[in-house]
């Protein structure tokens, strides 16, 4: 994995893991690569070496680990991707498929929510991974341009990339700081986007965050407002279908090359039974109080 830091990730490793035991299929290892790509080919190495017969894996940079992942195709090691697929590799031939919501559709609700939040007029930005996954960031990068693109009214004042999550705290500082009259800000996913909350919190700046995914720990930035709409991944369906997809290509079946799972729009009112729908589970504790019995 690109990293297991986040709700996102731990919940497609769910899916896949409790999929894979019900198939009867083991689990030999799992590894956490903490946004470094230098990490994630470390560990594509060392489980390549361990000759498993499947990889599920979400590369960070499509271009520079692109040649582990082709070594580990031609071990003869099946490759089932997440949203993203290194470059110069064909479906069928170097890796079964590829599994990913419709990332266009939930980032252009997600913009079109926050044009709607500012009255249609206005400077927002953009925000995002500099590594432009084609399934994945590229497609959420489009869908926030499509929709801000149909209201002559708002302009794009800036498009900000980061290289890990975190770094998405001073992308946002130095964005508002050049931009003092900016409203709003589209960020790619929930994590960074928590980090543009904290950005907007310590430079006293009143904007309108919208982002893609959800999980637990951001599902209590939409109960606090400070997320006002998601377009969310369901990450948890999503490794239920790269779980079965490799099995079906450990049978010998044909597998698609593209597999698109539904999106799911959430904002404050549906939070309860969107968390529930994505995860799995019953909302936290935590997040049900802070909805003070505004969410449903």
């Amino acid at each position: 994995m690109h990293t297991m830091d986040a709700g996102w990730p731990q919940l497609q490793v769910a899916g896949i893991s409790n999929t894979l035991k019900d198939l009867g299929i083991e689990v030999v290892g799992t590894t956490d690569a903490k946004f470094q790509p230098g990490q994630q080919i470390s560990d594509l190495e060392q489980m390549t070496a361990r000759k498993p017969d499947v990889i599920f894996s979400i590369p960070i940079d499509p271009k520079s680990e692109s040649e582990a992942y082709k070594k580990a195709a031609a071990a003869g090691i099946k490759l089932v991707f997440m949203d993203n697929v290194p470059v110069d590799m064909a479906p069928g031939k170097d890796y079964v498929t590829v599994v990913a919501s419709d990332n266009e559709k939930n980032a252009y609700f997600a913009a079109q929510e926050l044009v709607g939040a500012i009255g249609g007029k206005g400077e927002v930005g953009i925000i995002t991974l500099v590594y432009d996954y084609y399934y994945s960031v590229a497609a959420r990068k489009v869908g926030a341009l499509k929709a801000f693109g149909e209201h002559p009214d708002i302009k794009v004042a800036d498009v900000g990339t980061f290289t890990a999550p975190e770094k998405a705290y001073e992308v946002a500082t130095a964005m508002l700081t050049a931009h003092p009259d900016m409203k709003g800000i589209f960020v790619a996913w929930d994590t960074p986007a928590q980090q543009v909350v904290a950005a907007a919190k310590t430079l006293g700046r009143d904007i309108v965050v919208t982002t893609n995914d959800i999980a637990a720990d951001s599902a209590l930035n939409v109960a606090r407002g400070e997320f006002l709409a998601v377009g969310a991944q369901r990450p948890y369906d999503q490794g239920v279908a790269e779980a079965k997809a490799a099995a079906l290509a450990l049978l010998g079946h044909n597998v698609p090359p593209y597999i698109s799972v539904p999106t799911l729009r959430v904002k404050k009112l549906d939070l309860l039974s969107a968390l529930k729908e994505v995860t799995k589970e019953d909302a936290p504790a935590s997040v049900v109080k802070i909805c003070n019995g505004e969410c449903f």
